[in-house]
């Protein structure tokens, strides 16, 4: 059935499916399409002028007109932030990351992301392209007694604590005596530099064979790898490229991320 409606603007609360089309049979004027469902509303127009415009805009609902969600789609696929940095979690999602060992460890909660883990497990960051040289940014929150960590130049791996790679330690009153932004057992820290229950930045950079851990911008490890260094057997910790890890240590520590940002560097 096809019936003719003036309704110019879209229908805010449409009950059916929807077809408009405006513009002229005459070379050179404009023309306009619209499909509004239920669910969502596609435009496209094109007005062929001398700059031969095309626009094309799919809308879902929100408020009283809607919001564009390819733009919204494009942006958080390529968030670039100012100065190169891009995010690696959109805050409402685990896009992107894939857990191991008991994936319920990890959720996002008030647009963050809480490790609680019955048992041991990591979140890893899917990449096409590891990460190499690079600035590593995220705001971390501790519970008390809370441990956990930020992997970098790893790889993911079905079950175990992961072998390649480097752990960053997140840790401010669990018992273990490295500390947070240790090199975790390559060059340890054993002051904590953060409180429990207070956001704090930890921010790691890999540049060439030297690595440097910095919390809320004040330096707390600096190393340089030996020309000779060597993978261990249980670890390999030796610099080259990978991606990023979250760590759900046990049932007792409770830790928070968010603002999780990388930069590359040449």
């Amino acid at each position: 059935i096809v019936a003719q409606i003036t309704e110019k603007n879209p229908l805010i609360d449409p009950k059916e499916t929807y077809f408009a089309w405006a513009g002229s049979r005459s070379p050179g004027e404009g023309h306009y399409y619209r499909i509004q469902t239920p669910k969502f509303l596609f435009e496209y127009d094109c007005t062929q002028n001398g700059a031969n415009h095309v626009h094309a805009v799919w809308r879902d609902f929100n408020g009283d007109f809607g919001r564009d969600i390819l733009a919204q789609h494009h942006a958080q696929s390529h968030k670039k932030a100012e100065g190169g940095w891009e995010s690696l979690f959109d805050g409402k999602t685990l896009k992107g990351w894939k857990a191991n060992e008991n994936d319920n460890s990890f959720k996002v909660r008030d647009g963050c992301i809480v490790a609680n883990a019955p048992g041991r497990c990591h979140l890893f960051y899917q990449t096409k392209k590891p990460f190499k040289n690079f600035e590593f940014k995220a705001e971390v929150m501790t519970l008390p007694h809370s441990n956990s960590g930020i992997y970098f130049h790893t790889k993911f791996q079905d079950e175990g604590w992961p072998k390649a790679g480097f752990e960053c330690q997140v840790n401010n009153t669990y018992h273990d005596p490295k500390k947070t932004a240790s090199i975790y057992g390559v060059k340890d820290n054993l002051t904590a530099p953060a409180q429990d229950d207070e956001w704090f930045e930890v921010y790691i950079k890999v540049d060439g064979k030297k690595v440097v851990t910095k919390v809320n911008g004040k330096t707390v490890v600096e190393w340089e790898q030996p020309a000779d260094a060597k993978s261990g057997e249980n670890f390999e910790r030796v610099l080259g490229e990978g991606t990023f890890a979250l760590q759900g240590h046990d049932p007792g520590s409770t830790v928070l991320f968010r603002n999780i940002r990388v930069k590359r560097l040449p």
